[in-house]
Parts: structure tokens; C-alpha cells; sequence
């Protein structure tokens, strides 16, 4: 399929209503689709933000794709204004969203064009309260004293005198000019007479920190207010500004191959973009690159390793593959990024920088990548990261190797599953149907989440709690086991007062055999209504049963329940259910693996376990100890009393629960007591537990 036919389809699946996936998808791609398909599609977008108007100011997503089509032109119609300005409203921060703002940015003035419009919104959108403030009327330089968000201004001192002087927000729009106070962009701003830097530096510096589309006269303007005239006359600078063109600055810096640090090799690259349009380097200069990645230590700062990424991601086209290859090798297992082995349990927070690469230069970067690990590792690699990446890297790789690979994946992102969820319709149903409420649930449970994964995590909550089409779809596959549906929703601990209430009337509403479950008994029992409150103190347990039942549900929910729903994926595929003996027997095996999943939870949430090192014993039968008992006939029995899952009748270990464990509880030396099989005995002797054994139970070998 064309990207022509591409755009179209995802114009239509936008239309469609309640479809946030789909709206999300098309902002995701408009990026990726040349800028002249974009504009044959201008009647269908125009058609498309009309038919949102009253939807965008609940959507950040379609009020960015309205804003993002007025900032390149696309669409600039007057039935486009009123999405444009519906859009305006939506995104503009809360303390700047007044009337005359909003009408100072023209979205409905006929004499401003949607491109500008759109221009100034992201000029506020990207107004910081630590912003420099350059005035275009006094030509004087400010900072942002403060943002007062009752009556809409913004007050600035000047950096000379420090007077403090108030700007109505809607007219910063025009007379005010935003820059990034950085330490480089000051010592820029005082220069010396005979000292100053040259003209490229200067336009460099302005031009990485302005926060707002600059052109090059304003960009000229700016300069000329710093050195004319305390340092220059107007027609010196104008040679000095002539004289240094953005080439010549090649002519005296360092090579970017020479580059000493990852914060140079970034800077230099940039020039060298700016300059020439692209970056080429031959076998020689790559060695010395090599040789700097060798240096480079394992334990980077954050901001050098996104550095880094984006070096590779300029260099990657550089030279031949082999040449880059060799020169990238020693980051392999360095650089967070790319780690040394792809294991399913590694950590998510080396790999954040992918999620904060610019869109643009993750092709470079994944390309780079496919230099260093095999297609197999790097379909592995793609599982552990945020969505945006993995669509990136995914349209790289051969479909069927994507589908083994996410197959045979143990646990499921958030990601992940939003990934297989937008693309379902597309994908096997083996695949597909391997997506129920106990994955999903368990992805929602993860903690600890960096940064960049959250954003799935509150979209997939979004369509497993509030998403009709979504939840109709996990109902299906949940395929009649409507325990194990609400038995996996019960497990998630994030709800919100009356969340989960409000989930199951959802699904109750959607699905005749939830609403029958939920009203039946055992439904009453899961959900927790009608159940009575229980004053029975929790069942007593050494740690090392406690470990086997803890042991036993792990194993469930790690190994044997993704295994089994693999298993009636596969089953399910082979068509014809009425007479499917595997999937019948898959789908027996799911119902008693939720069912022990269930009950090892309760159990575990419930019972103590206990180290048995605080137990004293008299003269007593206790939890704890060893009884001696005298028979009729005079022969001895030795009983050790334990906890509830701890009994073992090869040797004599009773639980304190069974029927011998209750007859010998509290009773004392002389004592009789009934012991079923064996009469009338006496208790001979009671004991502590030997050591070893005490140990072991307790875990402490």
C-alpha cells in the first residue's frame, strides 16, 4: 500500500467516532509522509477537523493535528478556522487561555493566515517563566520576572537596570521575542570591544536557543541590537556579519572526527549539517571516531547519552556500512542504548533515551542499530521499547519474524499490547487472540515504569477500562471463561473510588454472560458483594511452605498461563471449535489455571508465615513442637506439630489443622488424647524443634 493510500485510510479511520487509536496513528505518520502527499489530502483533513470541532478541546491529539496542518499550510480554509481555533484553545497552557490571547493569535482573523496562527501558539506554548525576553520596540534585553495568570501578563526586568515593566500576553505575541537563558547565549550578550566571538558563533548560539521560529533579518536584528553600537558601528558590522559566512567556520575548526567528547562531536556535526546538508567520512577519519567511542565510559550522563544517539543517527549514512560498522562496534554493550545481550527481564531505564529521540532521526538510529545486532535481537530489543520505536523498528523487520517474536514472549508491555492492538486487524489470529484481561492486567501492574513508558500505560488503562471496542475484544477472547476475566480485573491495585464497579457495569452492559456471571453466586462471591466479614485470624505457615506456594503461583503467572494461552491461540487457529479436542483441553486447562491462581492469591494474601524461632515450649503441646505419645500397648509415637501447608505423614509432620494437629494442641504432659487409627494414648513428652530442622523450615540453610 502507497502512502497515498496509507494517508487516506487513516483520514477514514479518524472519522470514524470514539476511535482515539486511530486519530493517534494518523498524528503519529503525518511526520513520515512527504509534505506534498500531505497537501493533495487538504479537502480530506479539511473535511476531517469539521467533522472534530466539537470534539477537539477533549483531545490533545486532534487539536495537534489541526495545529500541525495550520503550520505547514496544508489546509488554511474558512470552515478550517473553527477547528484551528477550537485547537488553540485546547493546547494553550491554562493560565494563558483568556479571550484576548486567544484573539490576539487570529485564528479567526481573516488577515492572519492559519500558518501564523499556528506560529504563535507554539511561541506561548514554549514560554518558560526562566525564559530571556528580547523587546522588539526598545530593542532591550529582559527576563521574565513573572507570569501573572488572573489578569493575563507578564511582567519583565531589564537586565541593565533591572526595572520591572508589565506586557499584556496578547501583545508578547508581537513585541516580545523568547530565547533559552543559557550560560552561552549571556556571555554573548555583553561582549568585548576587541574580543567578540564571530558572527557564526553568534548565530548559532541565538539560533539553538530561540524558542520560537526566528528568520534570518529578525535573527540579524537581534545581533545588531547586542553590538551596535557599544561594540561596532553599524557598517563594520555589516563587513563583520559578510565576513563570516556560516562556511568559512569550516575552514578553522576542528575536523568533527577530531572530536575530544561526545558534547563536541555534537556540536561539530551540527555546523557541519548547517554548512554542507549532510556528513561524509572516510575509513581513516571513522578510526579516529573509533577511538573515541572507546574511550567513553559505561556510566554517561543521561543528556550526553541522547547526544550520543543522535550523533549516530547523522553518521549512519556517513559511510559505507562496514565502515560504520567497525567504528560503532565498541558501543555495543556500553552505551545504555545498546546493550550487550537482549534478555527478557532487562531493565527498561538504559533504554529511555530511545523513547527521547526526535522522530526524525529514529530511522538513522534503528538503521545503526541493525549494524550491530541481528535481526533476531533486534526484533527481541523492539519488545522492550516505547510504542513510537517500536512502530519504527517493526516496519523494518519481516512480519513473520515480528509475529514469532512477540509469540514467544513471556510478559507483554503496555507497548506492546497497544501495538497489537492497533495493528489487530492486520495480524494472525494466533497473535491477536493471545490478548486477554489477565495480560493486560498484569502489564498495567508493572512498577517502576521510566518515563517514557508511561504514556502507554495510561492509554492502555484508558482502553481496557473505558473502551467499548476494546472490551469487547478481550471479552471474546476470554471465550466463556468469565471468571477468569473478572478474576484478573480484581487482581489490578490501582483502582480509583468506584473504578472497578464501574469497569464491571461497562462490561456487564456490553456482554450478556458478564451480566449473568455478575449476578450469579459465585459472581456475588468474586466481586465481593453479599460476602461476610470473617473474625478468624490467619492461618499459621513455616516460610518454606510459605516459598512453595509463592514458588507455585510465579510459575503460573510467568510460564504456565502465557504458555496456555499460546496454546488456545494455536488451537483456535485450526478452525471449526465444535469439534476441537485441543481446543477444548486448552481451554480446561485455562479454567483450572485460573482457578489456582485465584486461590494461591487468597492464600497468600491471608496466611503468616513464621520462622518458628520464637516458640516457647513447657510442658504444652504448641505449634511448634515434638510430642512424645505412649499407646495402649506401650509402644511410642513422635508427632511434630506445624503449620497448615507443612504436613508430611512419610514423617510424621502434622498440621496444626488436621485432626491430630487439633486432638494434641494445648494438651500437657499426662495427658490423654484420641489419635484417629492408633486409640487412647498419653502424652509422654513435648519438645522444641531440633535446630536443623527449625532451619530448614525457616529457610536459613
Amino acid at each position: 500500500m502507497g502512502m497515498k493510500e496509507t494517508l487516506d485510510k487513516l483520514i477514514a479511520n479518524a472519522m470514524m467516532p470514539n476511535n482515539e487509536i486511530a486519530v493517534r496513528d494518523l498524528l503519529e505518520t503525518m511526520d513520515k509522509i512527504d509534505i506534498g502527499i500531505l497537501k493533495e489530502a487538504a479537502p480530506a483533513f479539511d473535511q476531517l477537523c469539521v467533522s472534530w470541532e466539537e470534539e477537539i478541546t477533549k483531545s490533545d491529539d486532534k487539536a495537534n493535528i489541526c495545529v500541525h496542518l495550520a503550520e505547514l499550510s496544508i489546509v488554511d480554509s474558512p470552515t478550517f478556522r473553527g477547528p484551528l481555533n477550537a485547537a488553540i484553545r485546547k493546547l494553550l497552557p491554562p493560565y494563558l487561555a483568556s479571550g484576548a490571547v486567544i484573539k490576539a493569535i487570529g485564528a479567526r482573523d481573516e488577515n492572519t493566515s492559519a500558518h501564523d496562527a499556528a506560529l504563535r501558539l507554539r511561541k506561548l506554548q514554549h514560554l518558560r517563566s526562566t525564559a530571556l525576553v528580547y523587546q522588539w520596540g526598545n530593542r532591550q534585553w529582559s527576563k521574565i520576572h513573572g507570569i501573572d495568570n488572573v489578569i493575563g501578563t507578564i511582567a519583565v526586568s531589564t537586565l541593565d537596570s533591572g526595572s520591572v515593566s508589565s506586557v499584556p500576553i496578547a501583545n508578547a505575541i508581537f513585541s516580545l521575542h523568547f530565547f533559552n537563558m543559557t550560560p552561552e547565549i549571556m556571555n554573548l550578550l555583553y561582549p568585548g570591544k576587541t574580543n567578540y566571538k564571530l558572527s557564526t558563533e553568534y548565530r548559532r548560539v541565538f539560533t539553538d536557543c530561540t524558542l520560537s521560529e526566528l528568520s534570518e533579518p529578525k535573527l540579524k536584528d537581534v545581533i545588531r541590537s547586542i553590538m551596535v553600537p557599544k561594540v561596532m558601528s553599524d557598517d563594520t558590522f555589516e563587513g563583520w556579519w559578510k565576513l563570516e559566512p556560516a562556511k568559512t567556520t569550516a575552514n578553522g575548526a576542528r575536523p568533527f572526527w577530531e572530536a575530544r567528547s561526545v558534547l563536541e562531536l555534537y556540536t561539530l556535526l551540527q555546523n557541519v549539517i548547517k554548512d554542507d546538508g549532510k556528513v561524509e567520512i572516510c575509513e581513516e577519519a571513522s578510526l579516529s571516531l573509533k577511538k573515541l567511542f572507546e574511550r567513553l565510559r559505561k556510566d554517561m550522563q543521561p543528556k550526553d547519552v541522547v547526544m550520543l544517539a543522535e550523533c549516530i543517527s547523522l553518521l549512519v549514512d556517513a559511510g559505507t556500512q562496514e565502515v560504520i560498522t567497525n567504528m560503532l562496534a565498541p558501543l555495543r554493550g556500553k552505551a545504555s542504548f545498546w546493550p550487550a545481550e537482549i534478555t527478557e527481564d532487562m531493565p527498561l531505564a538504559p533504554l529511555e533515551c530511545w523513547g527521547k529521540l526526535p522522530v526524525k532521526q529514529l530511522n538513522g538510529f534503528v538503521k545503526a542499530t541493525s549494524y550491530l545486532y541481528t535481526t533476531e535481537e533486534i526484533a527481541r530489543l523492539s519488545t522492550h521499547m516505547p510504542l513510537k520505536c517500536m512502530n519504527a523498528i517493526f516496519a523494518t523487520l519481516p512480519e513473520q519474524l515480528v509475529q514469532e517474536t512477540i509469540i514467544a514472549q513471556k510478559t507483554y508491555s503496555c507497548d506492546l499490547i497497544l501495538w497489537i492492538l492497533k495493528n489487530r486487524n492486520n495480524l494472525p489470529k494466533k497473535l491477536s487472540t493471545g490478548i486477554d484481561m489477565a495480560r493486560c492486567i498484569s502489564a498495567l501492574s508493572a512498577e517502576g515504569l521510566p518515563k517514557e513508558w508511561g504514556a502507554a500505560l495510561r492509554d492502555l488503562k484508558k482502553a481496557v477500562f473505558t473502551k467499548e471496542d476494546i472490551q469487547k475484544f478481550l471479552i471474546e477472547n476470554a471465550d466463556g471463561d468469565i471468571p477468569g476475566l473478572i478474576g484478573s480485573l480484581q487482581r489490578y491495585r490501582s483502582y480509583q473510588k468506584q473504578e472497578f464497579q464501574s469497569v464491571l457495569l461497562k462490561l456487564a452492559n456490553i456482554s450478556q454472560e458478564v451480566k449473568d456471571y455478575l449476578e450469579s453466586s459465585a459472581g456475588s462471591r468474586l466481586t465481593g458483594t453479599n460476602s461476610k466479614k470473617t473474625t478468624e485470624e490467619a492461618p499459621i505457615t513455616s516460610i518454606a511452605s510459605h516459598k512453595k506456594l509463592a514458588d507455585e503461583l510465579h510459575d503460573l503467572i510467568s510460564v504456565q498461563i502465557p504458555e496456555n494461552s499460546a496454546a488456545v491461540a494455536l488451537a483456535r487457529s485450526y478452525g471449526d471449535l465444535r469439534e476441537n479436542a485441543e481446543y477444548d483441553a486448552a481451554k480446561e486447562r485455562r479454567r483450572y489455571l485460573h482457578r489456582r491462581r485465584e486461590e494461591l492469591e487468597r492464600t497468600l494474601g491471608f496466611i503468616q508465615p513464621t520462622d518458628f524461632k520464637n516458640v516457647e515450649v513447657k510442658d504444652h503441646a504448641v505449634i511448634g513442637s515434638v510430642v512424645t505419645l505412649t499407646a495402649a500397648n506401650g509402644s511410642d509415637q513422635v508427632y511434630t506439630i506445624l503449620g497448615a501447608w507443612d504436613g508430611d505423614p512419610d514423617k510424621h509432620y502434622v498440621s496444626y489443622k488436621t485432626k491430630i494437629g487439633e486432638a494434641l494442641l494445648d494438651k500437657k504432659v499426662g495427658d490423654q488424647v484420641e489419635i484417629p487409627g492408633i486409640g487412647t494414648c498419653t502424652i509422654k513428652t513435648v519438645a522444641a524443634l531440633p535446630e536443623d530442622l527449625r532451619k530448614a523450615l525457616a529457610c536459613e540453610n
